[in-house]
């Protein structure tokens, strides 16, 4: 049986790789929030986006621990670095020598798929041999022009476009859309019928299966039958043949993001539409979470039991691999944040970055057009996300250092944090009593993701230059609030 990046291996040795030194893939990229194997394999110190919709509980090894791409030998959760199979990595290689980066830690099956974190990687010898999947944009692509962006092969592209979407015929121009955490965007534009959204790995990040493309489409399908906004899925292409990867289509919908507070004043004018837009954003995620799961073709996405728990035993391990110095802030918040976890009240859909920067809006209307970035959904604790979004809903006066985003919020005319949960609590029924350990949650977490991030610049494995100083701060900054909020709790 061929080993397949973010599947499960049958047999003795069950491993699943989920993560590349060198800028590879990173956490989104595994799909199946079913799989729970014994073991899971990352090369590098640390990647900033282990997966909220892994839900396994199993123990992570990590081959180059120190971050400074030798692969050593460990043992994590007693555990050795070595399966039992016929393949094995040599202690003391580079991650260099190891074919540039691939994903590695196959033992047993063999590893005959592969990818590139560069796209400009000439070799595409897989570990072991075998036939790497990774295709490069086709000559006949790159003829057409600068145009034609990285990671689309045009020709066969729009063929399939003119087989699988009704409504449109090429000939299609295609163009990146900047953004978004992982995947590729992609905006559309046909000859003939409306304009659509193609959404892909990132390059080099290549499956033989649609596990990411077709998780994230089915998302999209299924919360479209909700009240949800988000934009139509119009097909799915698992065919690697057509475009070197798994890809998905969508409807292009219309509207703004609300990145930062700058974008934020210059589109939201009118105050009364700031305010009008809080309470949309608030009855939008409200609608998310009391959605029928089941109903909608979504109660098999993923564990619906014990979110925190596997939260917390997942974003500790990746504090522990990839912290940068000690932090007593993070040690005590986690020590707090486990002896304090509720129980789960509510479980629903899961979107995991539930924020103004991840919706398209109609500045005129005051309402959400879209929500996007589908990566990290899963199932489990509903309330998690309304934390998040707590904590990226600043108010005048706030500190702005935390958060995951530019806070468009902190001007006149927004709801306060306190209404937005009003009106939440008024369109759920939910009692939010305690909300303050979800922040103090999403902190904590956002934190070790930071570090991650930290971690990989400083190990110069990021190929742009990052402001590490800020980042330590922010990671601080973070943890301090979190223990903050978690000590509140009483």
């Amino acid at each position: 049986m061929a080993f397949e990046l973010g599947t499960r291996a049958q047999g003795e040795e069950e491993v699943v790789v989920v993560g590349a030194f060198d800028g590879g893939v990173l956490g989104e990229e595994v799909g199946d929030a079913r799989f729970e194997p014994r073991l899971t394999v990352v090369v590098g110190a640390a990647f900033p986006l282990l997966p909220d919709v892994f839900d396994g509980d199993e123990p992570v090894i990590h081959l180059d621990p120190a971050g400074d791409g030798v692969v050593r030998e460990g043992t994590t959760a007693g555990l050795s670095l070595h399966g039992r199979g016929e393949r094995r990595e040599e202690v003391g290689r580079t991650s260099s020598e190891q074919s540039h980066g691939l994903v590695i830690g196959a033992w047993g099956p063999d590893l005959s798929r592969c990818f590139h974190p560069r796209a400009d990687m000439a070799d595409t010898s897989p570990i072991g041999g075998g036939r790497c999947q990774d295709r490069r944009v086709s000559d006949a692509a790159t003829a057409a022009g600068s145009e034609v962006p990285k990671g689309i092969d045009a020709e066969p592209v729009s063929a399939w476009l003119d087989a699988n979407i009704d409504g449109v015929s090429g000939p299609y121009r295609f163009e990146f859309i900047t953004g978004g955490h992982s995947n590729l965007t992609y905006k559309v534009t046909p000859a003939e019928g409306g304009d659509l959204v193609l959404r892909r790995p990132p390059l080099g990040a290549v499956l033989e299966s649609a596990h990411d493309m077709g998780r994230e489409h089915r998302i999209i399908a299924g919360v479209g039958k909700t009240s949800v906004p988000v934009p139509a899925a119009l097909g799915l292409c698992d065919d690697v043949e057509v475009n070197g990867a798994p890809f998905y289509v969508m409807n292009h919908v219309e509207g703004a993001v609300l990145h930062n507070l700058e974008t934020s004043t210059e589109l939201m004018t009118d105050p009364a539409m700031r305010g009008a837009l809080s309470l949309d954003v608030a009855n939008v995620l409200a609608d998310l979470h009391t959605c029928d799961v089941d109903g909608i073709g979504l109660g098999e996405l993923g564990r619906k039991e014990a979110y925190l728990d596997r939260q917390l035993r997942r974003w500790s391990r990746q504090w522990e691999a990839s912290k940068t110095r000690e932090l007593s802030d993070m040690d005590d918040a986690y020590a707090l944040l486990v002896e304090a976890k509720p129980e789960q009240r509510y479980t629903g859909i899961v979107h995991g970055d539930y924020r103004l920067g991840n919706m398209l809006v109609d500045p005129a209307a005051g309402t959400v057009s879209a929500v996007l970035d589908w990566e990290l959904c899963t199932l489990g604790d509903v309330l998690a996300d309304l934390g998040y979004l707590l904590n990226n809903w600043a108010e005048e006066g706030d500190d702005v250092v935390r958060g995951a985003t530019a806070y468009p919020t902190m001007t006149s005319g927004w709801a306060t944090r306190a209404e937005v949960v009003a009106a939440y609590t008024e369109r759920t029924g939910f009692e939010v009593e305690g909300i303050e350990y979800y922040q103090a949650f999403q902190h904590w977490r956002l934190a070790a993701i930071v570090e991650g991030v930290l971690a990989r610049y400083l190990a110069g494995v990021m190929s742009d230059g990052g402001d590490t100083d800020l980042f330590r701060t922010q990671v601080e900054s973070l943890a301090a609030e979190s223990l903050r909020l978690v000590r509140s709790l009483g």
